[in-house]
């Protein structure tokens, strides 16, 4: 690593710690991130949870100040191009193209080269303590946690370059317009496939998971009627978490009424938990 560099992300890092909403946000991400170990946890004693969540918040940071450092890495080097066109976009896009980035930078080792001694000392405490199948988990946040910190670097390079990010295609959908993909959790994000009276929004795990299958759907259907009511359907794989379930649902739920297109009397939601999703061909 370059000192120079290392000193650079360091004051950047603690310039965006002083933003309130920053650390509100980076809190909520690790809090969630945390909630990943939770059948690890069962029937340890307290002492060892809380010994692992300070080695863990340390993980965290690491991880963090590491997805920043790359991201600046890939941004100075000499045969990097990106256009003023990809830091134009929603936070959502953002994060899909660090993803694609950091991917095309690091090829199949990428697991090795988000790695660092803070990580692989979290790993060795697990193992010691006996903490079964640790690895897979901590495996997939070096991932996950690398892109929050390349995210900030990705923004912080859209105000160096003078750039905003461009106004949405619509604003009449009730979510948001169909070409921002939206995370509704750090790594669940939703595209849409298709606007109109009836809007779908379909459930994806981040890139960052190996494989890229649907999880669940959300539908919007306008009830015809004087009254404009809409009817909500959050449709999810019964395989996630309790906590993924209900964060994903309140989250949701919450950024429909933001978007401020229903009103918040006006609709009815309906959560479903689904055991697969899969596509049937139609034969003429």
């Amino acid at each position: 690593m370059s000192e120079i560099l290392i000193k650079q992300t360091q004051k950047k890092l603690e310039e965006l710690m002083a933003s309130e909403a920053i650390q509100n946000e980076l809190n909520e991400h690790s809090a969630y991130y945390f909630q990943k170990f939770a059948p690890i946890f069962e029937n340890q004693q307290p002492e060892k949870i809380e010994e692992f969540a300070v080695l863990y918040q340390s993980f965290f940071n690491s991880q963090v100040f590491n997805g920043y450092y790359i991201a600046s890495e890939i941004l100075q080097h000499e045969t990097t191009v990106i256009e003023d066109g990809i830091f134009t976009e929603s936070e959502g896009n953002l994060i899909e193209h660090a993803i694609a980035c950091v991917t095309y930078a690091f090829g199949e080792d990428i697991h090795d080269r988000l790695s660092t001694d803070v990580s692989r000392d979290l790993i060795t405490w697990c193992i010691r303590q006996q903490f079964e199948n640790i690895r897979p988990i901590i495996r997939q946040l070096l991932f996950d946690i690398t892109i929050i910190g390349m995210k900030y670097r990705f923004i912080e390079e859209r105000n160096i370059r003078g750039l905003q990010e461009k106004a949405p295609i619509s604003e009449n959908e009730c979510v948001a317009s169909p070409e921002q993909t939206q995370y509704i959790l750090p790594d669940t994000m939703i595209y849409n496939t298709l606007i109109g009276p009836t809007e779908v929004w379909d459930i994806y795990r981040s890139p960052t998971y190996p494989i890229a299958e649907k999880i669940g759907d959300v539908t919007i259907i306008e009830i015809p009627g004087e009254l404009k009511e809409y009817k909500v359907v959050i449709t999810m794989n019964e395989l996630l978490s309790d906590y993924e379930k209900q964060l994903f649902s309140t989250n949701m739920i919450a950024r429909i009424q933001n978007k401020g297109i229903i009103e918040k009397d006006r609709m009815t939601v309906t959560v479903v938990f689904a055991t697969a999703y899969f596509e049937v061909a139609v034969k003429n």
